[in-house]
């Protein structure tokens, strides 16, 4: 991950964070997903964090994902 690729994902993050007050539903998706993760920073937090994230965070999240399913792709019969 580089320096510029972390710029840009941290702007689109601060980006759909910004357009998160642009609607009753932006708003209400954003809170209720905060209360099913049990993150309750305010949009403006959220952001203030993200100004903290470095490349080693990313990798060291990265590194805990597991895969949970493995899907084919296969020809339709005629």
């Amino acid at each position: 991950l580089t320096d510029a690729e972390l710029a840009c994902a941290r702007e689109e993050l601060l980006s759909a964070l910004r357009a998160s007050g642009d609607s009753p539903g932006a708003i209400e998706s954003y809170y209720a997903t905060g209360v099913l993760s049990g993150v309750t920073w305010t949009p403006e937090e959220y952001a203030a964090q993200l100004q903290h994230v470095t490349a080693a965070d990313v990798a060291r999240a990265a590194g805990t994902l597991r895969l949970h399913s493995e899907y084919q792709l296969r020809e339709a019969r005629v």
